[in-house]
């Protein structure tokens, strides 16, 4: 990787904690716990994406034994638009067709699933709206959560637990991984199809008590009395012996 690709994600970062998902000509349309922003957006999608959100809203609710206020959610049709609303102007060029749902803070960020790209259709632009959700959710209980955790959870709470076949052609993720703050870098190794089973690994093994005081601030010794390289480890055998037995 490039000396300054770190520097140029950071920067990017950064504008996002400042960006305003609104644009000109939204309205919005109330579901219960949720309030959709959108541009003339079909009645059928919007029914869809709330099913999707309360099927989250209650994962989160359960798992995390909390009650989560209103949620805003911005759709966007075009894909271009949706990608400056988090990344800035600098996004535009970025080749991130795989890139269609985000936050910031207690805000879901979506590209409308009737706007699809050319790796994502309606159904996993829909699929994607839950998983949003729960990053609002944990921003909201752990601000300072690591990338890691937080796509973990997320992937943990609404993609469900995947068989090893989805893996058998995939390089396991490297430790580095755990401690990357790079969205790029997480998802260049396959950090979308392993965190979820760290995830489970960590509540198996450990606990879901100890699981939300690694949620914190990713401190692994504090809260689960073993060093990160020794828990890496750990669920790499753990992993292996599921997907291998």
């Amino acid at each position: 990787m490039k000396h300054w690709y770190p520097a140029v994600v950071c920067f990017l970062l950064f504008i996002s904690c400042a960006s305003n998902p609104e644009i000109g000509g939204m309205c919005q349309s109330s579901y219960g716990n949720f309030i959709i922003h959108h541009v003339d957006e079909r009645v059928t999608v919007l029914e869809d994406l709330v099913r999707a959100l309360e099927a989250a809203e209650s994962a989160g609710a359960e798992f995390f034994n909390v009650s989560v206020p209103v949620t805003h959610v911005y759709i966007y049709t075009d894909h271009q638009q949706f990608v400056t609303k988090k990344y800035g102007l600098i996004g535009r060029l970025l080749n991130l067709e795989w890139y269609i749902g985000d936050n910031i803070g207690e805000k879901v960020l979506l590209l409308s699933p009737d706007h699809p790209t050319r790796v994502h259709d309606y159904d996993s632009i829909l699929g994607a709206v839950g998983h949003e959700y729960i990053h609002t959710v944990i921003y909201r209980l752990y601000p300072h959560c690591p990338l890691w955790l937080n796509e973990g959870v997320a992937l943990y709470l609404t993609n469900g637990s995947r068989g090893k076949a989805i893996h058998q052609s995939m390089e396991f993720p490297p430790e580095k991984i755990l401690t990357s703050g790079n969205p790029l870098y997480f998802a260049n190794h396959n950090g979308y199809s392993f965190a979820d089973s760290f995830i489970q690994y960590v509540l198996e093994i450990f606990g879901k008590e100890a699981l939300f005081r690694l949620l914190e601030r990713g401190d692994y010794e504090k809260a689960l009395g073993l060093d990160r390289s020794q828990v890496y480890q750990g669920w790499k055998a753990w992993f292996m012996g599921r997907t291998n037995g």
